[in-house]
């Protein structure tokens, strides 16, 4: 099974079931073996704020020094975010050998009669990984509700609920009491419950519960914490509860309700220390300063452009989210390009929309069961702003490019899945105009991680084969192998931005391009690979930037580091089989690097163009024919 069957495979399962209990969870996770026995948890509930408080644990935690599995949902961009094993997303491999084998028990208990539910196959998938892993604690979010949900099997050592709002009322109940309860029943015998600062109503209903379960109630104060200064960076605070003072906590979630969910994540904690899986001051202090949780309140420049992203989904987030607009962006024109879910309260959603912005670009989410793009034109053509739908979300974000200039802000709101599916479509250009954001708020600074986060597994897997085969050459002609394997790794990097938009970037910046470039855009990918791996992925080493920079055309005064990883990259071939022109080129090296490059470029010469135009293989024909070896250079 691989990355992309294994994904599909989950997917194939139903989303929702009704479900009377976790009975069904309890016996899979037995037929497992129970791997969610084989280390301590943290589990997190709540409607709105678990993630962000996940991230802030799971950073802390990871600060301590502690091997972290953590368990969020839904994902961004890439399925495997779901599942993060040391701040990092599962790998590809490891996601698809643990479906592989969970599916086989998953068929002994269909054949039984006993049907689960995708939220249950992929919690079992990431509690077994864990369990592989050697993790030393798993931070676990629920994916809706608690009471029934698929993660409330698990025996955790400490709860935490976050802010209790209206969401899931079809399921969990039409108030914020009733659904209190619903979240409040992941709290287990004898085990300790932290609460974020709820109302009065709320905590009442929380506090029973943990009462009839002897679970101590570790209450959290928004009074308690002090912010010293606030902006969509970085906001810094102070925090006291019970004995422990933190005089200055600093986090790069941006928003004010990020306080809240701060000092319930430092209470979680504290609450963790009688349980070994606690964090010092010290560590909280930096794991907060390093936390970061992607597409909530987040500022990314791109394409000339300033977006801010936020996954709000409910009314309580887009409340959040107007307050925050209105405190950090005052003056500044705001255009909103929305999508919300039919299933949400889109009617109170569309209030706090309509309520800083005049301008809306429609589209539907990257998933099923959106809202009709004329439906919420129509609610923000109700509230006098104007509104116009487009049939896709990339269409929508070229839409309010077009439509803002530089010192406008272009928010993104109404669901994770719009964020995840513009997220996905910036990341290629963010990297050449400042950062990729992704890749940089995870730590994945390596190229087959920014790679596979675009879904480019197949160019991952050939840049995997072709530094291998690059690093075999180095070894048999004496080059640095290192530097030929990570060359190797970068070659192909620029994979991530489509050949047009690299032609477009490199015009409006005013790249000297030569006639190649301008008639084949795909020759772009050479200069751009080369850039990325310099300002992206921190590659300074002349000789690498320099063999990435030709791999496909091989310039003028090749080196012999350009010459390998030339041959590489040919030699890699990605289809079934061997490449046409293997036995030249393998003829060839027994003479040399230089003998192996010709022997390429006769055969493409002499049977048809496959990678590069005639005209620059008949330039790089003429050079190795014509000068001689010497000092490492031909």
């Amino acid at each position: 099974m691989r990355y992309d069957e294994a994904v599909a495979y989950l997917s194939g399962f139903d989303r929702m079931d009704d479900k009377d209990g976790i009975g069904n969870m309890i016996a899979f996770l037995r037929r497992l073996g129970n791997p969610e026995k084989a280390y301590p948890s943290y589990h997190i509930a709540g409607t709105n704020g678990k993630g962000s408080i996940c991230a802030l644990i799971d950073a802390s935690l990871r600060a301590a020094g502690r091997r972290v599995g953590l368990y969020t949902s839904p994902e961004l961009e890439r399925f495997s975010e779901r599942i993060r094993i040391g701040g990092q997303p599962i790998g590809d491999d490891a996601f698809a050998e643990v479906t592989r084998d969970i599916a086989a028990v998953v068929g002994e208990l269909r054949a039984e009669g006993i049907k689960l539910t995708f939220f249950e196959v992929v919690t079992a998938v990431a509690l077994t990984a864990f369990m592989r892993a050697g993790v030393d604690v798993a931070v676990l979010e629920t994916g809706m509700g608690g009471r029934l949900d698929a993660t409330n099997a698990v025996s955790s050592n400490v709860a935490v609920i976050s802010r209790i709002g209206l969401d899931h009322t079809h399921v969990l109940g039409d108030t914020a009491e009733k659904i209190a309860w619903e979240k409040a029943c992941i709290i287990k015998q004898g085990r300790p419950v932290v609460v974020h600062d709820q109302p009065e109503s709320v905590k009442v209903v929380i506090r029973a519960v943990a009462e009839e379960r002897n679970a101590a109630y570790w209450d959290v104060k928004e009074a308690d914490t002090r912010v010293l200064s606030s902006s969509l960076e970085a906001q810094v605070f102070s925090y006291l509860y019970g004995s422990t003072i933190l005089p200055q906590v600093t986090i790069k979630l941006a928003g004010s309700h990020q306080i809240g969910n701060a000092a319930t994540a430092i209470t979680a904690l504290i609450a963790g220390r009688e349980y070994g899986i606690g964090a010092s001051d010290d560590e909280i202090v930096r794991g907060f300063m390093n936390a970061r949780w992607a597409g909530r309140l987040e500022t990314v420049s791109a394409r000339g452009r300033t977006l801010l992203l936020d996954g709000a989904h409910n009314p309580q987030g887009a409340a959040v989210l107007r307050e925050a607009v209105k405190r950090h962006l005052k003056g500044r024109r705001v255009v909103l390009l929305c999508g919300i879910m039919a299933s949400k309260d889109h009617d109170a959603m569309v209030d706090d929309f309509a309520a800083i912005t005049r301008e809306v670009v429609a589209v539907s989410p990257d998933a099923r069961g959106a809202l009709a793009t004329g439906e919420l034109c129509a609610e923000f053509a109700t509230r006098g702003v104007s509104a116009r739908a487009k049939p896709s979300v990339g269409e929508g974000l070229e839409a309010v490019i077009d439509m803002t200039s530089p010192e406008d802000v272009i928010l993104v709101a109404g669901s994770l899945y719009l964020v995840g599916g513009v997220r996905s479509r910036l990341l290629a250009f963010s990297g050449i105009l400042s950062e990729f954001p992704y890749v940089l708020a995870t730590g994945e600074r390596d190229a087959l991680s920014l790679l596979r986060a675009n879904g480019k597994t197949k160019t991952a897997r050939h840049s995997e084969a072709v530094a291998q085969a690059c690093q075999s050459l180095a070894e048999r002609f004496g080059l640095d192998a290192g530097c030929a394997y990570q060359s190797g790794l970068l070659h192909d990097v620029a994979a991530v931005i489509k050949p047009e938009d690299m032609l477009a970037h490199a015009v409006a910046q005013g790249f000297e391009l030569d006639e190649a470039e301008r008639r084949y855009p795909f020759l772009l990918h050479q200069r751009f690979s080369a850039m990325i791996a310099r300002e992206n992925l921190g590659i300074h080493d002349a000789s690498v930037l320099s063999a990435v920079a030709c791999h496909t055309t091989l310039k003028p005064n090749a080196s012999q580091l350009d010459m390998a990883l030339f041959v590489a990259d040919k030699l890699a071939w990605d289809q079934e089989g061997e490449p046409p022109f293997f036995a030249d080129i393998t003829q060839a090296l027994r003479v040399s690097l230089r003998a192996a490059s010709l022997a390429y470029i006769e055969y493409v010469l002499s049977h048809g163009m496959i990678l590069c135009p005639h005209r620059l293989l008949t330039q790089a024909r003429a050079w190795l024919k014509n000068e001689q070896t010497t000092g490492g250079r031909t």
